[in-house]
């Protein structure tokens, strides 16, 4: 097993700080990727780091309203409220661009050398704890041909310092449980192996307007075609800019 952890899409935050904490936990071999016309972002941020850049891609639909038969009753409710009126044109515009991660993803991945057979995909503002202890879930990936992924809700669970697994439920749109799990993975970490992210079907996907935003996209590439193979955990990973509301 040969480690690559790669970030990739929009480098924003405090990725110096970012990239420190990661380093800190996974010191392994890093890969870099963004949009053509975004190079600054990363020689700002990250001087001296060698990066791929890809063409950003245009969305020709957008991956809530356009897609058939959503599973999802998160994304079936963004739907109907998108339809309605209930959102601003800003969330319709912003929620256009949520497959742009895993497309970005599929580029660094088709540039990075075939050695790398285990991946550790992670966002530019993705903030990591020094206090856990992330690696053994490295192996279980591996060896369990397993998608694993790491954030924090802080609406469910705001402990930062405490790994907890996220039950394997799918949501209904009525009991008030876990939706953090059923046809969606966190996204802020994602642990996997390079053969089950499978290019064709990413490209397919989005060719045929079926790839779904962010979480639930991983899902249809990480874990759909495994047959739901795939684990979701709160702690020790957040978002940068919901540090001020996490306990850490």
């Amino acid at each position: 097993m040969k480690i690559a952890v790669c970030l990739s899409g929009i480098c924003r935050g405090n990725v110096k700080r970012n990239l420190e904490h990661m380093r800190h936990q996974f010191n392994y071999d890093y890969f870099f990727a963004t949009w053509k016309g975004r190079e600054k972002d990363i020689e700002v941020s990250l001087p001296g780091e060698k990066y791929f850049t890809a063409v950003e891609p245009k969305m020709h639909y957008h991956p809530i309203i356009d897609v058939p038969n959503l599973l999802s009753p998160k994304l079936k409710a963004y739907m109907e409220a998108f339809k309605s009126g209930q959102y601003k044109k800003n969330m319709i515009d912003r929620t256009l661009n949520h497959t742009k991660q895993i497309l970005a993803h599929a580029f660094l991945l088709e540039k990075i050398p075939n050695e790398y057979d285990m991946i550790i995909r992670a966002r530019y503002d993705t903030f990591i704890s020094k206090q856990v202890n992330l690696h053994k879930f490295i192996d279980e990936s591996y060896t369990k041909k397993q998608a694993i992924g790491f954030g924090t809700r802080n609406s469910r669970h705001s402990n930062f310092l405490e790994i907890k697994e996220i039950p394997q439920l799918y949501p209904d749109g009525k009991k008030k449980i876990s939706q953090d799990w059923g046809w969606y993975i966190m996204d802020p970490i994602i642990m996997h192996r390079r053969d089950m992210f499978n290019l064709d079907l990413v490209w397919k996907l989005h060719n045929e307007k079926k790839l779904l935003p962010a979480e639930n996209g991983w899902y249809q590439i990480l874990s759909e075609p495994y047959g739901d193979n795939h684990r979701c955990f709160y702690g020790g990973v957040q978002i940068e800019k919901y540090l001020k509301s996490t306990i850490y």
